[in-house]
């Protein structure tokens, strides 16, 4: 379930980070022309992406130890369904079901309300903690949460 979330949000951080360099070193630039500029900017976003395959690969302290998405319990909605000591396969199947049907429906929200989601499910952040990240007021936090929720039911009740 964790693969196509997790690369979803690598590549939306590369681009961000490429970005961000970019326009950080935008005075160093020389404007010659429209394709220098290309180039000048895919070079970042090729800087990037080389530093995310080396931090990928990197066994260093608790290199190699990435969880994927399916692996953080969702305050045990999919645990309390399908958890148990030792799953049957058909367990094991339903289970990646539901974690790629969840996936999907994560995936379809808007990205405030995904951030929101994964925040306070799966990085299990209170609405307190969410909202000084942000710098808004918790109550905006809950009631966005809240609409987030109701927009995930929908989605996971199209399916």
């Amino acid at each position: 379930m964790g693969k196509r979330l997790a690369e979803f949000a690598e590549f939306e951080d590369v681009a961000q980070d490429a970005l961000l360099k970019v326009f950080r070193d935008l005075e160093k630039f020389d404007v010659s022309s429209e394709a220098s500029f290309r180039n000048w900017v895919a070079l970042f976003v090729e800087r990037e992406i080389g530093m995310l395959d080396r931090k990928r690969t990197a066994q260093k302290r608790g290199g190699g130890k990435e969880k994927r998405f399916g692996d953080f319990a969702l305050s045990g909605t999919l645990s309390g369904a399908l958890g148990g000591d030792a799953p049957s396969p058909s367990e094991v199947v339903s289970k990646k079901e539901v974690e790629e049907q969840m996936e999907g429906a994560i995936l379809q929200l808007k990205p405030h309300q995904r951030e929101l989601i994964i925040q306070h499910y799966v990085c299990e952040m209170s609405y307190a903690e969410i909202a000084r990240s942000i710098g808004v007021d918790e109550s905006t936090v809950r009631g966005s949460c809240r609409v987030a929720e109701r927009k995930l039911g929908q989605l996971l009740s199209a399916e």
